[in-house]
Order: C-alpha cells, then sequence, then structure tokens
C-alpha cells in the first residue's frame, strides 16, 4: 500500500511538469513495475 501513495503524487507531478519530472518517473515507474513483478513472483512460490 506504501507505494501507491507516492506513485499517485508523482503522476500529479508529472501532469504539472511533464518534462522535468517525466525521466525520473519513467525510472520510478520502472523500478516500481519490477518491484510487482519480484512481488508476484514471491507469493506464488
Amino acid at each position: 500500500m506504501m507505494t501507491i501513495k507516492p506513485l499517485i503524487r508523482d503522476n500529479i507531478a508529472l501532469n504539472a511538469h511533464p518534462k522535468g519530472v517525466s525521466k525520473t518517473l519513467k525510472i520510478k515507474l520502472k523500478k516500481f513495475k519490477i518491484f510487482q513483478i519480484s512481488q508476484k513472483n514471491h507469493s506464488t512460490s
């Protein structure tokens, strides 16, 4: 649950400053996706 709130905040920031924030946001989203996949793999095994 804790990882979702910062993501929403980052989406708001992205809408406010698309060019400035997009690069860091892409990295965050990539990390978040990797985290989600690892969580799924962990819960199934």
